[in-house]
């Protein structure tokens, strides 16, 4: 599994996984402020994207997550904290359920516990992706998504990036994790996890939509809630400078963010808009 391992070897360890279709590289405007802080960086390329190349054998979500629980134990780590986006938030949540003596702290960025669309449109843009995926191939679909993650002119650059990263992952990975994630359903997971929670939300994500991030929220005993303006699914990239100041602040010190976003007494969270 290829990774980026930055920073200070004894400072304290953060595992940032990136969404379907990208890579370790799409934590560049996260990484420098993570390592200035004086933190370790571990960021991934998931097997079958990025430089991390599939054995052709068995992947899903318990494979996956199994092979980095495995990774941090070579690396003799046993402490972390998690930063997930999208698919990567579905892992983290599954990590931090699952292996709580190892994720202390996870941060989960436009992620669900379960992807159910409700409204036509969301029902016909997963639909459209995934007959083009599967019956042309996942880099039939990357300009679709693209346009989707990152729309307006502007942003034409990070479209041409994350349409290379895609023609770029393996298709049958690509396939498998698009059924992974159309299955998963973490919500008897969420409520299993007690170590402290930060759900960073794009108040503009079209992707996953606001409604689906705040039923992660409901069921999530430990965690605070931020949604930032003018953000959509690419949060990291869309607003970097807020993200990152409101990731480091959670790290620092994850209980007192909870406490300042949460409200245990309407068993949810508050959304605090930055």
């Amino acid at each position: 599994m290829n990774i980026i391992d930055e920073g200070q070897q004894n400072g304290f360890p953060v595992l940032l996984l990136h969404g379907l279709g990208a890579n370790a590289e799409s934590w560049y405007l996260q990484i420098p402020a993570l390592v200035e802080a004086g933190y370790r960086v571990l960021a991934p390329d998931l097997p079958g994207f990025g430089k991390s190349r599939f054995d052709g054998k068995r992947w899903d979500f318990d494979w996956v997550a199994e092979s980095l629980i495995k990774l941090l134990r070579s690396k003799q780590i046993e402490n972390i904290g998690v930063l997930g986006i999208s698919m990567g938030g579905v892992l983290g949540l599954k990590l931090a359920a699952e292996h709580p003596e190892f994720v202390k702290m996870s941060i989960l960025v436009n992620t669900f516990a379960a992807l159910r669309p409700k409204g036509w449109s969301e029902f016909h843009y997963f639909t459209r992706r995934g007959l083009r995926a599967f019956f042309l191939s996942p880099q039939a679909q990357a300009e679709l998504v693209a346009k989707r993650v990152f729309p307006g002119e502007d942003k034409s650059l990070y479209r041409a990036m994350f349409i290379e990263s895609i023609r770029l992952a393996d298709p049958k990975v690509y396939r498998k994790a698009m059924l992974e994630l159309s299955r998963f359903d973490g919500r008897k997971l969420a409520g299993k996890i007690t170590n402290p929670v930060l759900v960073i939300s794009g108040e503009s994500d079209t992707t996953v939509p606001l409604y689906l991030q705040r039923r992660l929220v409901e069921l999530l005993p430990n965690c605070g809630h931020v949604i930032i303006k003018n953000a959509g699914h690419a949060l990291p990239v869309d607003q970097p400078q807020v993200f990152n100041e409101v990731m480091l602040r959670f790290y620092a010190n994850p209980s007192e963010m909870v406490r300042l976003y949460s409200s245990k007494s309407t068993k949810g969270c508050l959304q605090a808009k930055f």
